[in-house]
């Protein structure tokens, strides 16, 4: 089952995104650019690492010129990368360490070279430090190899010492006792919980499923000191386009209500080649310097209006407090 459930947690998977370049995954109709000018040629694997390390190098040092020089300028999420680049190097200081780089296999036209990646927030808003496992897709532009998409493997959330986190469902649930929580008539169940750096999630199933096999999804998200750092808005237009580059399918996004301090919208998967189609309403709305994020989706078909404006109201009726 491929869902956004792990890739989507949390604004940090967009942090995460930018530091691997334009991730976005590869699709069927989309061939490998010819190259213009240069006859292309087979790279050498150490002229295919250096690109790696290169890219890593200038995020690491906040220097935009030279990390865009590294992204393949065809690529279709050039342009908002760099604005993601430039916003996260004003909010944020990390600590990032890449290892295993090896290449997994090349051609005149595409290379491909697998990386594990750890990030660890020093300094910044709320963060959740993790650990990348992906591989980057390159293509040759004008005689330079340059990263045109990336793809993510394996996700592993980190507590501040950079350690594989442990969930604790029991302390969820003590949380989840001062929240109003509006579901429909069948059993519901909180099946995980996780806390780090200032964001929390609680995910409930329904009875007899489990967050590794589920049909439909109930998600709350509470990101401390989000609205007084970065803001709603700018929050949300981020969320969106990690959504975007996350999907190798068609998704559209709708919005039902928006506020200053509230959003209220939808988004449809359809035809995707590594998630499943599914549809997804959300609320979004600031509570003093915090902003939540609570959720509902369905797989498969699109939710009949009357289901969906169902759930909407139940989202509108959550409380982070009774």
């Amino acid at each position: 089952m491929k869902t956004y459930r792990t890739v989507l947690v949390s604004i940090m998977m967009l942090i995460s995104l930018v530091l691997f370049g334009c991730t976005h995954e590869e699709t069927g109709s989309k061939k490998p650019e010819k190259e213009s000018k240069t006859q292309a040629k087979i790279p050498s694997d150490k002229e295919l690492i250096a690109v790696i390390n290169d890219n890593f190098k200038a995020f690491d040092e906040g220097n935009v010129d030279k990390y865009m020089e590294t992204i393949h300028t065809q690529s279709p999420l050039y342009e908002q990368s760099k604005k993601l680049f430039e916003e996260i190097s004003k909010a944020y200081k990390l600590k990032t360490e890449i290892s295993n780089v090896e290449v997994m296999e090349k051609s005149e036209k595409e290379a491909k070279v697998k990386f594990i990646q750890k990030t660890i927030k020093i300094e910044g808003p709320a963060f959740q430090n993790n650990e990348i496992t992906g591989y980057h897709v390159l293509r040759p532009e004008n005689g330079k190899w340059k990263i045109y998409n990336t793809i993510m493997t394996k996700t592993v959330f980190l507590d501040e010492n950079g350690n594989p986190l442990e969930t604790d469902v029991q302390d969820g649930k003590n949380q989840i006792e001062k929240m109003d929580l509006k579901f429909d008539d069948r059993k519901w169940v909180l099946d995980y919980f996780n806390s780090a750096n200032g964001e929390y999630i609680w995910e409930f199933v329904l009875e007899g499923e489990s967050v590794e096999n589920w049909t439909e999804l109930y998600t709350i998200h509470r990101l401390e000191k989000m609205n007084s750092t970065v803001g709603l808005k700018t929050w949300l237009e981020a969320y969106k386009q990690s959504l975007t580059k996350a999907t190798n399918g068609h998704i559209t996004f709708h919005t039902f209500e928006s506020a200053d301090q509230e959003e209220i919208y939808e988004f449809i998967v359809k035809d995707a080649k590594v998630q499943d189609d599914q549809h997804e309403v959300a609320r979004l709305f600031a509570q003093g310097d915090d902003l939540y994020l609570v959720r509902y989706t369905k797989l498969g078909d699109a939710m009949p209006d009357k289901t969906r404006d169902e759930w909407i109201q139940r989202l509108k009726q959550f409380k982070a407090q009774k």
